[in-house]
Parts: C-alpha cells; structure tokens; sequence
C-alpha cells in the first residue's frame, strides 16, 4: 500500500523543512527470489510555523521516483528551503534539486556512528565515549524566542560556536584516524559539511528549521 502525494492537499507557500525517512520491514516474499524485505519510506513537511504536514508514503518507489513524483508540486522552483534527512546513501541527492540546503539528522549522525565505529573494531566503551563526544560537539541549540528579538551578540556567539564546534569536529577525527578507526573518521568528515545548515538557514530568515 501507498500514498501519493496527488492524494494529499499540498500546503500553499514553501516548506519550511521537508523530513524523509525509510525503514525496514518484513512483506509477502518475491516469488522470485523468495525475499521478504521491504523499505517504507515517508515524506512529512513542516511549514513555516512548525506544523507538520504529511506529503506521502511508500513501499515500492525509490528516492528516485519520489523526486520525481515531489517536482510537479515545485513547478519549476525550489519546493522546501531545507531538506532534513540521515545518510542513507543517494538520499539527498536525489532530492537536493528540489531544496536550498540539506541539514543532516543529528539523532542520527549520532546513533550510527555506534554501527561504523563496530565496523571499525572499536570496543563498545569508546563506541559510546564517542558518541558522547559528538553529541556534545553538534548539540547547538538556537535562541528561543522571535528573531527579531535576538540580540546582535548573541546571534555573533552562535556564529562563533558553530566554529568552534568545526575545529573540534576536524579534531576529533585525527584523532579517530590516529585511534586506527578510519570508517568512523570518514563517516564524520563525509557528513560535517551538512551539520550546521539549520543554524545558517535561522540566520538568514529567522525560520527555526528541524535538526532532530
């Protein structure tokens, strides 16, 4: 079963966010190869004020088809300013096109760095002391309240945290390659770019976009 996003009321005015997301689960084996894998993938937007808005789900399409089913809606222009997603592989590109930035999960850029480091051979306690680390580096929360209320210093103190967290990143993974973990080094340097856009994406329209 499946909902397209034809059979959804599309919002009026640009997303603010769109969240995607697939799982697994267990379908009716193929006759011909007799598997019973299947990947639920969902999309939900989150409109200006934060209300979620769900856009569609699906079992047999790939991010692919999704893009292409999602593009009508954009009529040629951007559909979302930010795209938030995790690392699935081909993910965000195959939606990048219809979005300004894409902002990388933090809940998952923390979960799954458990999974690469085991990859890597890394006991479970420096797994977890890991884990730790990078949650404290990326966890930079946005001033609450109007934008326009935020004083100017404290919009500079954002800016220069998100700096600091960069260097501390670029630290931490010499020293995951030093440490002989290069999977995880190359999970977090791969992913770093895209860590920080919720902040820039407040900065610029004092929308506080999902970094989840």
């Amino acid at each position: 079963a499946q909902s397209s996003c034809d059979e959804l009321a599309w919002p009026q005015g640009k997303l603010a966010t769109l969240m995607v997301d697939a799982t697994g689960f267990k379908r009716r084996p193929n006759e011909q190869n007799n598997d019973n894998r299947g990947d639920l993938r969902v999309v939900i937007g989150l409109d200006q004020q934060g209300k979620s808005v769900p856009l569609g789900t699906w079992t047999d399409k790939s991010w692919e088809a999704i893009a292409s089913e999602l593009e009508p809606k954009a009529e040629g222009k951007k559909l979302v300013e930010q795209l938030g997603c995790d690392g699935e592989p081909g993910l965000a590109d195959q939606l990048a096109h219809l979005v300004n930035s894409v902002q990388r999960c933090h809940w998952h850029m923390v979960h799954d760095l458990d999974r690469v480091m085991w990859r890597d051979k890394a006991p479970m306690k420096q797994r977890r002391q890991d884990q730790a680390k990078l949650a404290g580096i990326i966890g930079i929360e946005l001033p609450k309240g109007d934008f326009q209320a935020v004083r100017t210093q404290d919009k500079e103190e954002l800016q220069q945290r998100v700096g600091m967290a960069d260097q501390q990143l670029n630290e931490l993974v010499r020293t995951l390659h030093q440490k002989g973990y290069g999977q995880a080094a190359n999970y977090i340097s791969y992913a770093q770019k895209r860590l920080f856009n919720y902040v820039q994406f407040w900065m610029q329209t004092g929308v506080a976009a999902a970094r989840t």
